[in-house]
Order: structure tokens, then sequence, then C-alpha cells
């Protein structure tokens, strides 16, 4: 479009994933990220797919991202280390693609 765009609202689908983004505008022709942590401390190894809801002032005023992946055998057992060990647990962190506007 040719005004900048606004995200007004990021949220996860649960509470091991939490969204980070700029709450500055994107103006027409720039880009613009939202950082995705997946906190995989007490899930079981296996396969993860979580949905983040986007709302925007765009036409399309609701788009929802999808993240998913594969807590692996080993990245569970550092997990368990970790909590074992009173130590905060070890967070995945996935980046989406950057948007343009």
């Amino acid at each position: 479009g040719n005004q900048p765009l606004v995200i007004n609202q990021v949220v996860a689908s649960c509470g091991c994933t939490v969204p980070k983004y700029d709450k500055r505008p994107i103006a027409p022709g720039q880009k613009g990220t939202i950082d995705v942590t997946y906190n995989g401390k007490g899930k079981f190894p296996g396969h993860f797919k979580k949905s983040i809801t986007v709302r925007t002032n765009g036409k399309v005023e609701m788009t929802r991202l999808y993240v998913e992946g594969e807590m692996t055998e080993s990245k569970w057992r550092e997990l368990q280390k970790i909590i074992n060990t009173n130590v905060k647990g070890a967070v995945l962190a996935c980046k989406t693609a950057p948007f343009i506007v």
C-alpha cells in the first residue's frame, strides 16, 4: 500500500511461544520483522507447531503465522539438565521471514 503499516497486536497461541516486534509504523517499501522465541522447557521431544496472530491496519487486518520445528532428543536432554541444575530454562529461537510493506 501507500500508507505505513502499523502492527497493532501480535499474539501467540500459548505461553511457550513469545513474539517480539517493533511497534513503530513501517513505511511503504520498508521491512519489518517479528522475532519468535519458543521455550521447550518441560516439553517432550518431537514436533511442535505454534501459531502467531498478527493484527495490523492493512487491507487484510489479521494474519496467522506458524512456527514449527522439531524438539530433538539431544535438545530435550540438554533442557532437562538445565532444569535439574536449577538454572533458568533455555530457549529455542526462531525468526520469521521479513515481510515487505
